[in-house]
């Protein structure tokens, strides 16, 4: 990985912390809930998320998991989205996001 990827990488992974408090690298409980909300980043964190996230990046093979049922159209929007955004169909991969985000919201106000 070339330093300037990484450097990418670092920013978003930043990014996500501040803005979606979401921490992929932080050490969990093998259930995605943190071991240790409060633990600061440390930059094994960093580099162990980017590492995970190159391998996956440079191999074409992204791990996304099983969907929730209700969440399922947000999940197919926000992937396919994904797949738009690596082929350079930025606008169609807005519209997709955009749809994504819609139907997400839609399931969230019915649980309420």
């Amino acid at each position: 990985m070339s330093p300037e990827t990484y450097s990418q990488i670092e920013n978003a992974y930043h990014e996500m912390v501040k803005t979606a408090r979401y921490r992929p690298g932080a050490p969990d409980d093998g259930f995605g809930n943190l071991i240790d909300e409060k633990a600061p980043i440390t930059q094994d964190e960093i580099e162990g998320y980017a590492g995970r996230w190159w391998k996956q990046e440079d191999d074409c093979t992204f791990w996304v998991g099983c969907c929730n049922f209700s969440t399922r159209a947000a999940t197919m929007f926000a992937i396919e989205a994904a797949h738009n955004m690596c082929g350079a169909a930025d606008r169609t991969a807005l519209r997709l996001l955009k749809m994504a985000v819609r139907e997400l919201e839609r399931v969230i106000r019915e649980e309420q």
